[in-house]
Parts: structure tokens; C-alpha cells; sequence
């Protein structure tokens, strides 16, 4: 009887109908591949010798073959009128992987590689990475978002949200905004937690508070902004890290305790079928000790960047992107470079890739670029017809700052100051790229291109080896990008 009591009730259970009410979500991501070559990616045929200070690549093979996936699942969940939970999920560093870096044989020691020659399997080293997860908080007065979340401002030069399909990084914070609109006016204040490397104190945090301040009215088609912030590091923090000596990786050392002001400002119109953009990032304040351990040093930065395009009818439209980012020359206790956020590309090939990580993906991660210490100049055309959307672009560049004889100078692609023995050319080089786009259908898009780059004598400088001899990049690649 008791076991026929417990049928009935568990019965009644299962079968008895509740009220309940499913959340709505709203399910947005990405999923994209690419697949790029890079012929001659050392940018030489000969020796290439790889010493401090060496702009030299390092490696055996002229081609680089880059396949990669950008994953991103983005869903977000009304709770109720006044309140909604949003996040973004992927997998990989950041965003995505590298193709073939998640596979194994059967036993995970690899010892029967051979006789299992066609029975690999996932490596299980692709864990699903919650990059964002916030509340998103509506109220009379303002609307919050408290945890984890991506930030934007401006063209997107420094502080990149990370919107494009393709983009591998986003700026990342944790903490509390809370954003203001009265009339065309936007007030954002903010507070977050950057880092607490491995401990719970002041000395090992990495914090921020800032305030945006953004004008936006579109019956004007204008918006102008500022953005100001402050970023303070404990001595103990982890975050950021120098090289002592840039032949041993295990030589680096806490950049320490550092209080950074960024001021950036934006401002963006419309002129008919002309728009016009200017983003100009400030960067000042006590620095930590990036060059030595010993020795105390300051940032000062100033960048400038700028972007137009003419929409000239429904077929053709115009741009023409100048830049000029901070370099350093290292000459002093003032760090005077810049270094932008590696989202923001000017080319195909120029800039845009760690080329160090094609011989070593351990220590480089391929997509960690950034523009720094140049003037570039990007023009290009735009033809659109149907699904297709054909674009041309020359791009130029040299460097602001070189290595001097009998000088320290800065190895911007590296990061760590050196003694020069030789000067170094200004030349950064020139690009043309040729690419499509053809949208598939509403959600899918295809895109490919051909890309030829003239490197410049910048990077025939070894320091004391004399300079290599240089031979020009081609590259080709195809791109397919599912949005939903």
C-alpha cells in the first residue's frame, strides 16, 4: 500500500498542471572562418638574423597559412519590464581558434600517433570562455549594467566592443555603469575592476573610473564626445609585465605601481553624402617601471586619427583614413608611445598580424597587432552592384621613431628598449588590396581578397648584422561570416 500510495502521489506530481512562464531570450551571435596565406611572411628569402633590436622574423619556411574560427553567442533574457541578464559566450583565446589546435589521438600521451593515423579526436582544450555576463538595469533616470561587459567609444581606435564578426577582441570590463540621457545629451559614469592578479588587496588590483560625456543628435547628424578616465595599478599586480633582457622570456619583471589618464576625444558629421570622423586619444600620468625594474618612468601620448567617406551615388562610395600614431625613442624616462586596439586594421596584411606567432603559437598570439608609432594613409573605392560590393585600397606608412647609432631605442613590435649600434630607416612600406564582398543571402556573407605589400626598409634593420635583404608579401584569403 505504500508503494501504491507513492505511485499516486509521484503521479499527481507529473501530471498536474503548474503555471509557469518561459523568459524570452533573444538569441544573437556569430560563427566565422577564415582561411588566409601569406606568401613571404619573414619579408626576406635570405638570412635573417633574429638579436635584440632585430626587426628579423624567425623561421625556416617563406609561407605563413593562418585558418582560423571566431565564435560568439550572444543571449540576452527579459526578466521583467525594468531588468534583463545579457551575456556572450565562445570558445579559444578571446574569440575563436586557430583550425587544428584542438585535436588529439586516442591516448592523450600521443604514443600510438602512428598506428591511429586517422583517428583523431578533439583535444578537449577548447573550453567555452563566458567573456561577458551583465544586468542591464532600466529606470527613470538611467540604465545600468552591473558585471561583466564589453565597452565602445569612437571609432573604436582604443576602446573596442568587438561588434564585427570577424573581430577576434573587445575591451573588457567588470563593475558598474550607469548611463544618462537627457534630451540629446548622454552622461556615463563608471566604475570597474580591471585585474586582482592573484591576490585580494590594493597592492595586486588594477582598477578604473571614467566618465563619458556624448552629444548625439541626428537631425543634425552629429555627434561629439570626450571620454576621461583614470587607471590605477598596485605595485603587485600582475597584469602588466616588461622584459629585462628581450633574449630570456623568463627575465620579465611587474611593470608596479602606475596612475594613467586617458582623455580621448570624438566627434563625427555628416555632410551630406560626406561623413567625417576624429577620434584623438590623450594618454598621461605616472607609468610603473616599463623600461627597468629600477627605475620609476611617465607616459606622455598623443595620437590622432581620422576617417571620411563620400557616398558619390547608389554604385560607387570614397575613403580616404589618415593617422598618426605615438611612437618612443626611449631616450628618456617618458614613454611617448601608443598602441591601438588590435580590432582596428588600416589593410590586409600591413599590421594586422604577430608574424612571430606563425614559427612559435605559444608565446604570440597571430591577431595581437596593434597600429603603432606611424603616419598612414589609406584611400580606397567602394562598388557596390546587387549581393556584390567590390573594394580597391592603397595604403602608405612610415614610422615616427627609429633606431638611432649610439642610442636607446624601442622595439615597438616586441616592446623592450635596446642600445642601437646602426640607424634605421622610416619606411614602413605600401599596400594594395583588392577584395570582394557577396552576401550570400540576409544572414551569411562571403568575402576575399588579393592583397600585394611592398615592405619597407624599416624592417631590414638587424642592429649590428647589417640590413636583410627584402622581398615583398603577397597574400591571398576567403572569409564566409554567419550573423543571426
Amino acid at each position: 500500500m505504500k508503494a501504491l500510495g507513492f505511485i499516486l502521489i509521484f503521479s499527481t506530481l507529473i501530471l498536474a498542471p503548474f503555471s509557469a512562464r518561459a523568459l524570452p531570450i533573444d538569441w544573437n551571435g556569430s560563427l566565422s572562418y577564415e582561411s588566409i596565406r601569406i606568401n613571404n611572411y619573414r619579408h626576406t628569402k635570405g638570412e635573417a638574423p633574429t638579436g635584440v633590436g632585430s626587426q628579423a622574423i624567425a623561421g625556416d619556411n617563406d609561407n605563413a597559412f593562418i585558418q582560423n574560427y571566431v565564435f560568439r553567442l550572444a543571449p540576452s533574457l527579459i526578466v521583467n519590464d525594468h531588468v534583463s541578464m545579457k551575456g556572450e559566450f565562445s570558445v579559444g583565446d578571446a574569440r575563436g581558434n586557430l583550425m587544428g589546435q584542438d585535436t588529439a589521438v586516442t591516448r592523450s600521451d600521443g604514443s600510438r600517433g602512428a598506428s591511429n593515423y586517422f583517428q583523431n579526436n578533439p583535444g578537449g582544450n577548447s573550453a567555452l570562455n563566458v567573456n561577458q555576463l551583465y544586468m542591464e538595469i532600466y529606470s527613470e533616470t538611467a540604465t545600468y549594467r552591473v558585471g561583466k561587459f564589453s565597452r565602445h567609444w569612437g571609432l573604436g581606435a582604443v576602446i573596442n566592443g568587438g561588434h564585427n564578426a570577424l573581430d577576434k577582441f573587445f575591451s573588457s570590463y567588470e563593475g558598474l555603469e550607469a548611463r544618462v540621457n537627457i534630451g540629446n545629451f548622454y552622461v556615463t559614469p563608471y566604475m570597474v575592476n580591471i585585474s586582482n592578479g592573484d591576490r585580494l588587496t590594493r597592492t595586486g588590483e588594477a582598477r578604473e573610473i571614467g566618465l563619458e560625456l556624448l552629444y548625439d543628435n541626428p537631425d543634425k547628424d552629429l555627434m561629439i564626445g570626450a571620454h576621461l578616465s583614470k587607471r590605477n595599478t598596485g605595485g603587485e599586480n600582475t597584469l602588466y609585465r616588461n622584459l629585462q633582457d628581450p633574449t630570456d622570456p623568463m627575465s620579465s619583471f611587474h611593470q608596479g605601481v602606475s596612475s594613467v589618464k586617458h582623455m580621448n576625444l570624438f566627434a563625427q558629421r555628416y555632410f551630406g553624402d560626406l561623413k567625417v570622423g576624429l577620434e584623438v586619444p590623450i594618454v598621461s600620468g605616472d607609468f610603473g617601471t616599463i623600461y627597468d625594474p629600477d627605475t620609476m618612468s611617465s607616459v606622455d601620448a598623443t595620437s590622432l586619427i581620422f576617417e571620411t567617406s563620400y557616398e558619390m551615388n547608389s554604385n560607387w562610395t570614397f575613403d580616404a583614413h589618415f593617422g598618426h600614431i605615438a611612437g618612443d625613442d626611449a631616450s628618456t624616462n617618458t614613454f611617448t608611445a601608443q598602441y591601438l586596439h588590435p580590432n582596428y586594421h588600416i589593410a590586409e596584411v600591413m599590421f594586422r598580424y604577430n608574424l612571430h606567432a606563425a614559427m612559435n603559437t605559444q608565446e604570440h598570439n597571430i591577431f595581437e597587432s596593434s597600429l603603432t608609432n606611424m603616419q598612414y594613409l589609406r584611400l580606397a573605392s567602394h562598388y557596390h552592384s546587387g549581393l556584390w560590393t567590390w573594394h580597391f585600397a592603397f595604403i602608405t606608412a612610415k614610422a615616427n621613431e627609429t633606431a638611432q647609432a649610439d642610442n636607446r631605442a624601442w622595439q615597438h613590435q616586441e616592446s623592450y628598449s635596446f642600445d642601437s649600434v646602426e640607424n634605421q630607416s622610416d619606411a614602413l612600406g605600401w599596400e594594395v588590396d583588392l577584395s570582394f564582398d557577396y552576401q550570400w543571402n540576409p544572414n551569411l556573407l562571403m568575402s576575399g581578397y588579393f592583397a600585394f605589400y611592398n615592405v619597407g626598409d624599416y624592417f631590414a634593420f638587424t642592429n649590428g648584422n647589417g640590413n636583410m635583404d627584402l622581398s615583398n608579401d603577397l597574400s591571398v584569403g576567403i572569409r564566409l561570416a554567419l550573423t543571426f
